[in-house]
């Protein structure tokens, strides 16, 4: 449970440091300026990334999350069925309070943080708990991939991208302390996966 509590206190520390660096700002900072042109000259606008940025759009969430919690019940894991469901709508719900009081824009949107990135991360770390550990090294390819589509197609900073994972983290971390809270729970599947989660990096 400490380690939930520790990665969602993380989480939500990164993403208010950034809401209040970043408030009421239009223009890219020198961090992402420097992000946004070392991918550019890397990889050039790479239409084909709209696949993995378009991996946060509603459709694809909805049918994500479905699939997700249907597998979690199969395995009889009822909170990470409900965690599936219910972390990536309140990952979008924050996100989006978040942005109107951060109101940091990019080109004529709301940019900080991004809800793309906040609910695939939330998704891939449902599907991540669910996973056996060799396969868990792939979460942070899956959201590193989408965070770079985000900036390369030019939709986001890249700190927008860093504040909508951390705040899905937080989301989800919370629900797994709570899990680890609840009668005849004696530790929380985060904590569990701590361990595959430092060891193949």
């Amino acid at each position: 449970m400490r380690f939930s509590v520790g990665a969602a206190t993380l989480g939500a520390a990164v993403t208010g440091a950034l809401a209040v660096r970043y408030s009421g700002e239009a223009t890219a900072g020198p961090v992402d300026r420097a992000v946004a042109d070392a991918l550019h000259d890397a990889l050039g606008t790479a239409p084909r990334l709209d696949l993995l940025a378009d991996l946060g759009n509603p459709p694809v969430v909805v049918v994500a999350a479905a699939v997700l919690a249907a597998v979690a019940l199969r395995r009889g894991e009822r909170w990470l069925a409900a965690t599936a469901v219910v972390a990536p709508a309140v990952t979008g719900l924050a996100t989006t309070l978040v942005k109107v009081a951060t109101d940091r824009t990019y080109d004529d949107h709301l940019a900080y943080p991004s809800g793309h990135a906040g609910v695939v991360t939330a998704l891939v770390l449902v599907a991540a708990l669910l996973a056996p550990p060799r396969w868990r090294v792939l979460a942070p390819v899956v959201v590193v991939g989408v965070a770079v589509a985000l900036v390369v197609r030019d939709y986001h900073y890249a700190t927008d991208t860093v504040g909508g994972v951390a705040l899905a983290t937080t989301v989800v971390a919370l629900s797994a302390a709570g899990r680890a809270a609840w009668p005849g729970r004696a530790s929380s599947p985060l904590r569990a996966a701590a361990p595959a989660a430092h060891g193949p990096r």
